[in-house]
């Protein structure tokens, strides 16, 4: 059991005093100590192969609390209306073929390395930390409730496995979710949820990388993929409040983000992600933000069919990757950065390093590409309607067509520092 991990998570010390930290109250349920049969056929497994074969086994209303369970392997196992209580108490090898039914958990504990392992509609509470090991597949968690103590992230618990995990019509507050190889999160409504990634502190050099999925969900408050480590990452069909996928989160391919309404991401990586692509969606902004994506961290970014918040407040930041201070030789970081059919009253898009940057029938009062070096750029089809900011940029190539917004007046264009030249309005 990696308990090491388990500790960094729930910040508990082995041996300390669990039920208070995790909201459990006492139930009347047997413990699974006076179960007879049963108790022995889950300590030992070879006893129960040799009596009932392969035969389903039942376990209904029982507490498991006080008794260990470590090593073995669980395998073609119902667990009905039980209770999980305390601290490294249960922790089979691995887990085949088991279902979890109506139960609660109120502990720490491993289920192994999972395969077909289901729950449906649990509840875990307080600062349960339960986890499946390394290489768990097939591992479901169907309507099932997590819910931490407050909302300080040092004191929620964590579910999942450190593979493959899937929530399907979840609800969640205060707590982490986890899928260390895969991640899929599906009609579910989170609130102040964390996912929680494997990384190098943990697992070292050969830690993995999940790819996640999330789907027709409701993501409220903060959802944090902050210092995430992540294969890619895909957002389809979803309410967003605010995501935070930042302070040194990796993602070794793509970000995709499509069909959503968000009021705040923020997506800053380290460097040498595949692809951003926000298409399909609204962005509203709240307070002083809408959207911020470190367009120096991937290779292509495509912005498509995407509104921006029309409060002049609430920019739209996506840009970087050149600095204008630094004097050594830089080298070209992104392919390309195309917007396409976007509006927002303000597009911050300065400090580019691109081979291309193509803005198409885009509407913007207020556009900013200034600080930028760009190989080819093309712009046809626009209205830019109050200022355009080319301010110290350079591009090799230029194809500027600024017909689309003739006849409006009072566009002041600002072009010092620069060799872009604008074609006549």
């Amino acid at each position: 059991m990696k308990r090491r991990k388990i500790l960094q998570l729930s910040g508990l010390a082995a041996g300390a005093p669990f039920l208070h930290q995790f909201g459990y109250t006492m139930s009347l349920k047997r413990n699974i100590k006076a179960f007879g049969k049963t108790y022995q056929y889950l300590k030992d497994p070879e006893l129960r192969q040799n009596e009932i074969g392969n035969a389903t086994l039942t376990v209904d209303d029982a507490e498991f609390s006080g008794e260990k369970f470590e090593g073995m392997e669980w395998r073609n196992i119902v667990f009905k209306n039980c209770d999980f209580v305390g601290g490294y108490e249960i922790g089979p090898a691995t887990s085949v073929q088991v279902t979890y039914q109506d139960c609660r958990f109120a502990a720490i504990l491993s289920y192994g390395v999972c395969t077909n392992v289901y729950f449906q509609r649990c509840a875990w509470t307080g600062r349960s930390v339960c986890v499946g090991e390394k290489g768990s597949k097939t591992t479901v968690f169907e309507d099932c409730r997590f819910e931490g103590p407050d909302s300080d992230p040092n004191h929620w618990g964590g579910a999942g496995t450190d593979g493959e995990a899937r929530f399907l019509r979840c609800t969640a507050k205060w707590f982490n979710l986890r899928g260390a190889t895969v991640l899929q999160i599906q009609d579910s409504d989170l609130s102040q949820v964390k996912v929680w990634t494997d990384s190098k502190g943990n697992s070292g050099p050969a830690f993995t990388s999940s790819e996640v999925l999330i789907e027709k969900c409701r993501l409220r408050g903060l959802f944090d993929m902050s210092a995430t480590d992540l294969e890619s990452l895909t957002i389809r069909d979803t309410q967003i409040d605010k995501l935070d996928l930042s302070t040194n989160a990796t993602v070794k391919g793509d970000v995709l983000l499509e069909r959503v309404q968000a009021e705040c991401l923020l997506i800053a990586l380290t460097r040498g992600a595949g692809s951003f692509t926000l298409r399909d969606s609204r962005v509203t902004g709240r307070e002083d933000e809408s959207i911020r994506v470190s367009a120096g961290s991937f290779k292509r970014v495509l912005i498509e069919n995407v509104e921006f918040s029309d409060d002049i407040r609430r920019r739209a930041i996506i840009g970087g990757g050149f600095r204008p201070d630094d004097k050594e030789p830089q080298p070209v970081l992104t392919e390309s950065v195309t917007f396409r059919n976007v509006k927002a009253r303000v597009l911050r898009s300065g400090r580019l390093n691109t081979d291309e940057l193509q803005v198409i029938g885009c509407t913007f009062t207020h556009a900013e590409f200034q600080e930028s070096r760009i190989g080819r750029i093309e712009m046809r089809g626009n209205i830019i309607s109050n200022s355009l900011n080319f301010t110290n940029t350079q591009a090799r190539e230029q194809k500027i067509d600024l017909r689309a917004g003739g006849g409006l007046t009072g566009r002041a264009d600002k072009l010092g520092g620069s060799n872009i030249r604008l074609q006549p309005r």
